[in-house]
């Protein structure tokens, strides 16, 4: 990704967000109240975290 790129997350879709470690990762979302509230899963693990190349 780079800077001012927009990703679309279609509803229903699991995702996550995150920045790799060492870096720095900043991000604004919209949901639309009419398609239903946001789910929060669970927390990326460390071990996954640190993972990421």
């Amino acid at each position: 990704m780079l800077k001012g790129d927009v990703i679309k997350c279609l509803p229903g879709v699991e995702h996550w967000h995150s920045a790799a470690p060492k870096s720095t990762f900043a991000y604004i979302a919209v949901t639309p109240t009419q398609k239903g509230k946001t789910i929060w899963l669970e927390p990326v693990s460390d071990k996954d975290y640190n993972s990421v190349k």
